[in-house]
């Protein structure tokens, strides 16, 4: 799920995506796929998840073949921000 997001940690950041899943261990073996470390994954909410932003955003979100959130969401234009 991607949707807007501020948050004055993480700025030039405007967006963030959450990638969850119930089973954690299935979770810690997606996030490690792309160098995500288990210890980043949120436990906050009920639903453990990891939350995406900038050049880990754009460049999972692509690699997931999710081009409809690059393009709603612009991140291909942010994309500079971030590198």
């Amino acid at each position: 799920m991607t949707h807007y997001w501020i948050d004055d940690r993480f700025p030039g950041c405007d967006t963030v995506t959450k990638v969850g899943c119930s089973d954690v261990e299935k979770l810690k073996r997606w996030g490690r796929k792309y160098g995500l470390k288990p210890e980043w994954i949120d436990f906050r909410e009920a639903f453990p998840h990891y939350d995406l932003f900038g050049k880990h955003q754009f460049d999972i979100l692509q690699a997931e073949g999710k081009e409809d959130h690059i393009r709603r969401f612009e991140l291909d234009k942010k994309r500079s921000r971030y590198m």
